[in-house]
């Protein structure tokens, strides 16, 4: 910690906010001036009730003392300022109201019991300790320790200076949830303590952009979050950075590892309790994306029934499904050759979606029961919606004529293709076969040919440039969708 401790003034309100690392807190007082002059009375009187009893002083005198430290004359004068907030609309405060209080930001920090301080932040409790400690010839340290301290939820000032998330002893998350019962069924979501939220916040620093590190940045990265697990058993956002850095580097303890943070998170819920657990709700994205990784890792090991167990049960627990669930499911039916309970799912959740990647699972689907008319129908409107259809089902590197990239203003999620959509493809009996066929027809080729080039006329281009119309796009591909169907 400096020594340097001589109070320099700071030229105006917003600037001591961001001097001690807090200038949200700018925002909020010029945005309601009058509930941040409340929280500014409650502070000053709890630390004018600590100073009393430290320094042996009458209570009465002791809000003039912690006036004066935050550098109004009086206690009278401070709080004669306060009621401006009161009286007056927002806009009628001068930058010289508001600048008056840049002595007493100070106080507005409310620090949680296990939250580390920043460095500049416990500089100015610091401050404001040697401030009062002059003011009344109290010891430096044992105003840290029996004001600042406290101020800061804290035992002592060594208590407050060592914080770490990572010695938290308090539960970092809790889950509030009712079990289920008929008729009524609330919902539950998890809650991070602040010690967590400040872990979250440093692991989000270590691990975002993972997939883009080098060798040594993934290596750095890992030892934290094993550190930040070896101190905190229960951090379940860092046990799924671990699993997925387990992933990443194809290590078998990655389903040990997310099946072992799942259970920790599922044990926080009431008993009896069953849902819904929504993604809309940011703190449950970590639950989510675990069982995602599980559902994923029972995929590649070839468990679709387990796979499937996992779905359904994401599924279950948000019917939103943000993370396209209603995908997945169907094409894992399909890989299991369970053909009309796979079309009967994708009936379910996908008539209606925009995605393109809903129409080629319809088309599959198809296909598998049957339904040869309703597979062309399908292939034909996916092949013209999605032209890199063609290279996926050829497994075709060479690139689409024309410098075509294969879109048309929308493109389908390539890590579906990949690790879902391609297994179901190959276990359909006479799918791929089918496709190719279909693909080989000299009607479907001069379909891409003539749509591929109307697109490229009109499509981005200056209006001085443009062939075509939107109107005249959606026309021909109507009529070429019905005659491939055909």
């Amino acid at each position: 910690m400096s020594q340097n401790l001589s109070f320099i003034k700071p030229v105006n309100f917003d600037e001591a906010c961001r001097a001690i690392d807090f200038g949200e807190m700018s925002f909020f007082v010029r945005t309601d001036p009058a509930q941040q002059m409340l929280r500014l009375v409650e502070r000053v009187k709890f630390a004018a009730k600590l100073l009393s009893k430290v320094a042996n002083i009458q209570h009465s005198k002791a809000p003039n003392t912690v006036a004066h430290a935050l550098r109004f004359p009086t206690w009278h004068h401070l709080s004669s300022q306060l009621e401006l907030a009161n009286g007056s609309p927002d806009d009628k405060l001068s930058d010289a109201w508001f600048n008056a209080f840049s002595g007493a930001v100070v106080l507005w920090l409310e620090p949680e019991k296990e939250v580390a301080l920043a460095h500049v932040q416990l500089e100015a409790f610091e401050r404001f300790g040697h401030i009062l400690a002059m003011l009344t010839d109290v010891p430096v340290q044992t105003m840290l320790d029996d004001v600042c301290a406290r101020l800061c939820a804290g035992q002592n000032w060594a208590d407050v200076c060592a914080r770490s998330p990572l010695k938290a002893t308090l539960p970092l998350y809790t889950f509030s949830g009712e079990p289920h019962t008929e008729g009524s069924d609330p919902g539950g979501w998890f809650a991070e303590s602040a010690a967590c939220m400040a872990l979250i916040e440093e692991l989000d620093v270590q691990w975002q952009g993972y997939d883009q590190f080098t060798k040594s940045e993934k290596r750095a990265a890992r030892q934290w979050v094993e550190a930040a697990l070896a101190s905190q058993l229960g951090f379940l956002e860092a046990g799924l950075a671990l699993a997925a850095m387990q992933h990443d580097a194809c290590e078998a303890q990655a389903s040990s590892t997310v099946t072992r943070f799942i259970k920790q998170a599922e044990a926080l819920m009431p008993k009896g309790f069953r849902g819904p657990v929504v993604w809309g709700n940011t703190s449950n994205r970590f639950y989510h994306r675990l069982l995602w990784l599980q559902m994923e890792l029972h995929h590649e090991a070839g468990d679709l029934p387990a796979a499937l167990r996992v779905a359904r049960k994401q599924l279950r627990l948000n019917p939103d499904d943000n993370l396209g669930i209603r995908f997945v499911l169907p094409l894992m039916l399909l890989q299991r050759q369970k053909f009309d309970a796979a079309r009967r799912d994708a009936n379910r959740n996908l008539q209606g979606e925009w995605d393109i990647t809903a129409q080629v699972i319809m088309a599959f689907c198809d296909y598998a029961v049957g339904n040869v008319m309703d597979f062309r129908h399908g292939l034909a409107s996916s092949l013209i919606s999605l032209p890199w259809l063609r290279l996926f089902l050829l497994n075709q590197r060479q690139p689409l004529p024309d410098g075509d990239d294969g879109f048309r203003s929308m493109r389908p999620d390539e890590m579906v293709f990949s690790k879902f959509v391609r297994p179901a493809y190959r276990a359909v009996p006479g799918l791929m076969n089918a496709c190719k066929s279909f693909l080989a027809e000299a009607q479907v080729q001069r379909a891409e040919a003539e749509l591929r080039q109307y697109w490229k006329g009109f499509w981005r281009k200056a209006e001085s440039e443009r062939v075509g119309t939107p109107a005249g796009w959606d026309a021909l591909a109507h009529s070429w969708q019905e005659k491939l169907a055909s």
